[in-house]
């Protein structure tokens, strides 16, 4: 199968070849009409021949398996999916993949002849899936679920635990498959593209003989989807380098769609803490781990961190230690974190020293046809600009709550105005995601659109931002009711250890190799790629001093990065290549400056509070914003009710 670019239209063939290299067919699969609007990667073939290809689209974000003739190439039918985590061709030729829905994992099998789709089973272990491989055996497929394999029967569905890739020593790349060779050997082919670990080809051959290595086992859970891919290479990477400790991950968040979802899954951490089975370490990417502080269920950090003789306080960001202090104790330290914030024209909104939402007003009734936030809703604009300053709308420790303010009568009051859906672009094609990127930088430079909020710690952001807004950008910050106004700290790693965990000092080495800016685990954080960085601040210096040094006196040795960005469309590149495949001269302006890096490092360190949102406070919000919006209640009156239910919320919780 290949790709092929013609302008803004991309084609895909598919193509089949004799042993001999002679061609016996080829499918523009572009031209058949269920698939043109899909993106698609492999291919399988089943006991009858018969090719099966996966792909999937954006808009509205839906998954499907196509089937087409293996001897003639023609289409057959094609099955659409909500969610395909995995699929497989099993030892006996047939095509199975995994269905992902609210109802849990359920392994589907695809009839070619019949044109249908048949279930198999649900699985009984609801935790994320991360691969799927040919079974061997009795095991009909093999499943990778936390750096573990495990073989799933069909007339059972009961799993049975393989091997674990740490205890081979492997830590998994973002890339992988593996092919079993027999019950006792196995093929893997591990590839990392973001750096962190070995890349390599590893034939696994279990040996009877061997005497496992005595372990400390921890549980770390997961409440919240979204970075919990990060946290997996990292615990896939201490468990490699650390060989008498294991961290096996819970993840609360598997099957996480919705709020009510997310709701869920924070109230089963809350009962399993409440039951005293905590997991060792939780992770609070995205989660207010303000409620848990000082209530007894966490462990106060700042001794072990100050005693850790691998890590140098003077090393860290203190401004984001200092925002995740509760009465002075550190019961949770972000490992890593986005910067996050609202962007706008200087010249509409000035510096961002004195932003409010008084201003947005203003420019609003000046610019009345214009959106306030790119493609956003109400939902999205609470949510926002609640999560940018929430500490200052509840107080955990105290238990109070402060909705009754003027800076939130204007979130209310500014949400009103905007739609109820947001417009989501279409992004099913090449060509309408270049139009997409045109669109995009125009709404801003015609005052089409006002506010943009997105991540500002990484010079890349910084840079795209300026061509954006055509050079006249200031990083606003979220507006606070005391008149302030600041970016956020978002973090995406967040690690506390459970004061009922009996393994505590084995937990603080897990969160200090996240720190120690010198681990795998660092690897991934990447400066460029927009990925989180690191709160320890030699990360992003070291970052910060290559890319500052000139493309042409740089090394090559392993090819190079330049961060540049083309003004139009407002697109960015990163480019991997040896001085050989790139014209040099084109790229020899764009190191960054010395500006540009103080720039990035003035505004990481002027963050002083963090991005951070509860769901239930979420829910509580939106659902008595309707009666403002509908007019049926004044803000005040609105904000009142809020603050009421939340108050009742939060002595709840305690």
């Amino acid at each position: 199968m290949s790709n092929t670019s013609k302008g803004y239209t991309t084609e895909t063939l598919l193509s089949k070849l004799a042993p001999d290299g002679t061609e016996l067919f080829t499918v523009n699969i572009t031209e058949i009409e269920d698939m043109k609007d899909y993106i698609t990667g492999g291919f399988e073939l089943d006991g009858d021949g018969n090719i099966y290809i996966t792909g999937y689209k954006m808009d509205p974000f839906s998954y499907a398996i196509f089937v087409l003739d293996g001897e003639t190439g023609a289409y057959i039918f094609g099955t659409y999916e909500d969610m395909i985590n995995g699929s497989v061709m099993t030892n006996d030729g047939r095509f199975v993949f995994m269905r992902y829905n609210a109802a849990g994992m359920t392994a589907v099998q695809i009839d070619a002849k019949a044109r249908s789709t048949k279930p198999i089973g649900m699985l009984n272990d609801t935790n994320t899936i991360y691969n799927t491989f040919s079974g061997v055996g009795e095991h009909d497929i093999l499943l990778n679920r936390g750096g573990s394999v495990y073989g799933l029967q069909f007339d059972t569905m009961d799993e049975t635990f393989i091997f674990n890739f740490a205890d081979c020593g492997i830590e998994l790349g973002q890339s992988y498959t593996m092919t079993p060779v027999s019950d006792t050997e196995f093929l893997l082919a591990n590839y990392f593209f973001m750096g962190g670990g070995e890349t390599g080809l590893y034939r696994l051959v279990y040996d009877p003989d061997a005497v496992p290595t005595e372990k400390v086992t921890l549980t770390l859970g997961i409440a919240t989807p979204g970075y919990g891919i990060l946290t997996e290479f990292a615990v896939q990477s201490f468990n490699r380098v650390t060989r008498n400790i294991k961290i096996e991950i819970i993840d609360y968040a598997a099957g996480v769609t919705s709020t009510d979802d997310l709701v869920d899954a924070l109230t089963r951490l809350d009962l399993d803490i409440a039951q005293g089975k905590a997991p060792d370490i939780i992770c609070f990417a995205q989660m207010d781990a303000a409620k848990y502080g000082g209530k007894g269920v966490l462990t106060d950090l700042t001794d072990f961190l100050n005693n850790d003789e691998s890590i140098n306080r003077a090393d860290l960001f203190e401004n984001v230690l200092t925002a995740v202090e509760t009465d002075g104790k550190l019961y949770h330290i972000p490992t890593h974190f986005d910067i996050f914030t609202p962007f706008g024209k200087e010249s509409l909104f000035g510096d961002g020293s004195d932003f409010s939402l008084a201003k947005v007003k203003d420019v609003t009734a000046r610019y009345p046809d214009a959106e306030v936030m790119t493609w956003g809703n109400r939902q999205a604009f609470i949510t926002a600009f609640t999560s940018g300053a929430m500490d200052d709308y509840v107080d955990w420790t105290s238990g109070t709550c402060n909705f009754e303010n003027e800076t939130f009568y204007d979130i209310l009051r500014i949400a009103k105005t905007l739609p109820e859906e947001a417009t989501t672009p279409d992004l099913s094609s090449g060509e309408k995601q270049a139009l997409y990127r045109e669109e995009f930088m125009s709404m801003f430079i015609e005052n089409r659109s006002l506010l943009n909020i997105g991540d500002a710690h990484t010079a890349r952001s910084l840079r795209e931002m300026e061509v954006l807004y055509g050079g006249d950008v200031a990083v606003l910050g979220f507006p606070r009711p005391n008149g302030t106004s600041q970016p956020a700290i978002r973090p995406a790693c967040d690690y506390g250890i459970s004061a009922s965990s009996e393994h505590k000092e084995e937990a603080w080495k897990f969160i200090s190799m996240m720190m120690d800016g010198t681990s795998a685990s660092a690897a991934w954080t990447s400066f460029y790629t927009g990925q989180p960085t690191s709160i320890n601040r030699s990360v992003i210096t070291q970052q910060l001093a290559d890319e500052m040094i000139p493309v042409v006196e740089r090394s090559f040795e392993s090819g190079y990065v330049i961060l540049w960005v083309n003004p139009s469309p407002a697109t960015e590149a990163i480019v991997y290549a040896s001085p050989e495949e790139v014209d040099l001269a084109r790229f020899a302006n764009f190191h960054l400056t010395q500006e540009e890096a103080d720039a990035v490092l003035a505004t990481i360190e002027s963050a002083s509070f963090i991005y951070a949102g509860d769901a239930s406070i979420r829910t509580i919000m939106l659902e008595e914003a309707d009666a403002f919006f509908n007019d049926v209640r004044s803000v005040e009156e609105t904000a009142r009710i809020i603050q009421s239910r939340v108050s009742l919320y939060v002595a709840e919780q305690s």
